[in-house]
């Protein structure tokens, strides 16, 4: 895991299995994963919503992208207001 901040922007980067790109937004809804690979029973997958919320509360916008060798990049861009 890579984590970056430049300017407003605080960009974690994880590494890991290849992702299809198309449903990365649906990771912000709880309990959602990439795809059936992704099989660990550890957790419950909240992270993401909850990274959301907290954004939303601090006027930031958060993406996520699937990375071209795996994994996941999710940015967090704060406006300032």
């Amino acid at each position: 895991m890579w984590v970056r901040l430049t300017g407003r922007t605080l960009t974690i980067t994880y590494t890991g299995t290849p992702a299809d790109p198309d449903p990365a937004d649906g990771l912000f809804e709880p309990f959602r994963r990439l795809g059936q690979d992704r099989t660990s029973t550890s957790g419950h997958r909240l992270g993401l919503s909850i990274v959301t919320s907290i954004a939303q509360a601090h006027a930031a916008r958060v993406t996520a992208r699937p990375r071209q060798g795996g994994g996941l990049t999710v940015s967090d861009t704060f406006t300032g207001t």
